[in-house]
């Protein structure tokens, strides 16, 4: 799903808006030639369809927006409407612009450790036991992606013999920036 709002440049001002609704969703989402070591290998091969999940690259919510809005200052403007040329060459001509940009999370597994549940040469991921709370939490300087990471390990068990895990089932944190700027036009006049 795709949405788009945009306004043209008119009256000092432009902006738009897009939201994306996406789902992706496969077996491995990378190729299996690469790296492997729990990246994006079939772990049970005589049943991969335990592997379907999100994508490692999914992303299901983004919203975009931008705009440029002239300020009311200077000639012919809301503020200072008459000021002569000098005064209209300090305050008039200025514009604020920005963009914004905010997505849901990438989706992760959970890796419990040195365990071979199904192939000698493939570890099975966690499977999710119960609820567990996301988010960039620091402790004694090291970044985790549990909101509470002393409690995060009870949220899991190990896979049974013939299982995969669970693939991409906990969702990061999103992202969010903001970038604007201030710029000024000048009019330069030639005698």
């Amino acid at each position: 799903l795709q949405v788009s709002l945009h306004k043209r440049f008119n009256d000092g001002l432009l902006f738009g808006f897009n939201y994306t609704y996406s789902h992706s969703l496969d077996e491995a989402s990378f190729a299996e030639r690469a790296a492997h070591f729990l990246t994006s290998s079939i772990i049970n091969p005589w049943n991969p369809s335990q592997m379907y999940a999100s994508s490692a690259f999914d992303v299901r919510h983004q919203i975009n927006g931008y705009w440029v809005a002239q300020l009311p200052f200077g000639r012919g403007k809301l503020v200072a409407g008459n000021a002569n040329r000098f005064v209209n060459a300090a305050i008039g001509g200025w514009q604020l612009a920005g963009t914004t940009r905010w997505t849901s999370g990438f989706p992760f597994s959970a890796f419990m450790g040195y365990v071979w549940p199904t192939n000698w040469d493939e570890m099975g991921w966690a499977n999710q036991v119960k609820p567990v709370a996301t988010g960039t939490t620091l402790k004694n300087g090291v970044p985790y992606v549990f909101k509470d990471p002393s409690t995060a390990g009870s949220s899991f068990d190990y896979a049974y013999p013939g299982q995969s895990g669970q693939r991409n089932n906990i969702r990061g944190e999103g992202y969010f920036d903001t970038d604007m700027n201030l710029s000024k036009t000048f009019h330069i006049v030639r005698k």
